[in-house]
């Protein structure tokens, strides 16, 4: 089943993996387990805010974790022209959301590292096209607790119905944002222009559901060319991040 090859490739990655801090050897429950359920209790965790010399706002006062996620999908940007002189816009974000609620609670450091190594795998998508998950995360669907896209080029939205359950529309508008961390890891291959920012992003009255703030951190990847120079008119940039649901 890919659900086993994800989980036993992931694991070997993660154990190899360069990192500040090493994975453990034992686990406190089956890998397979913490990242299908979703019985796991949030109460002793929170996102991180600091990238280290700037700080996010924390959030409002009684809003706990509700669900956390690793997002896999594509930054998208268009260029009005293929000059040096003009930049690539941001338009949107496609992504499928991976349930990760109990990986970051009893696998804290593998949980930090699934960004990465998740972004190590192409994933077909375009900008007005439906995103795909790799391959290598395409395990049934198991453990997809929702998408996120972009209603316009400023109001991302994240869907969280899915046949796993119904937690409604979480539509958002930007709060703030701070630079990723120095180190965070900059894309794939010839496309490793940076990591694109952590955001606060806050709910809207178009929102249903109990989500009213999303975080966005540990991000990998997703920044576009300084420049437009022989860019196309439109193209993405592949990322991956750890998005926070608070409500």
């Amino acid at each position: 089943m890919m659900h086993d090859k994800f989980i036993i490739f992931m694991i070997t990655l993660a154990t190899a993996w360069a990192a500040p801090s090493s994975i453990p050897n034992s686990y406190n429950a089956p890998v397979q387990d913490q990242f299908l359920t979703t019985a796991c209790k949030a109460d002793d965790i929170s996102p991180p805010l600091s990238n280290g010399t700037a700080t996010l706002p924390a959030p409002p006062y009684g809003q706990k974790v509700l669900h956390l996620a690793v997002g896999r999908g594509t930054q998208n940007y268009t260029c009005d022209s293929s000059s040096s002189s003009t930049a690539p816009k941001a338009v949107g974000a496609l992504a499928v959301l991976y349930n990760a609620l109990c990986v970051a609670i009893d696998n804290p450091d593998l949980f930090n590292l699934l960004p990465d190594i998740s972004l190590q795998f192409s994933t077909p998508g375009g900008v007005s096209g439906p995103v795909s998950p790799p391959s290598i995360l395409n395990y049934q669907n198991l453990n997809v607790i929702g998408h996120h896209f972009f209603f316009n080029s400023t109001t991302p939205v994240f869907d969280l119905n899915t046949p796993n359950g119904m937690f409604g529309n979480a539509v958002m508008e930007k709060a703030d944002s701070v630079n990723a961390p120095h180190n965070a890891p900059k894309g794939q291959g010839s496309n490793a222009n940076g990591a694109v920012p952590w955001l606060l992003l806050n709910s809207t009255s178009a929102s249903t559901g109990p989500v009213k703030t999303v975080y966005r951190t540990m991000t990998a990847g997703g920044e576009p060319p300084a420049t437009c120079n022989g860019m196309p008119s439109s193209f993405t940039v592949e990322y991956a991040a750890h998005y926070w649901f608070l409500g």
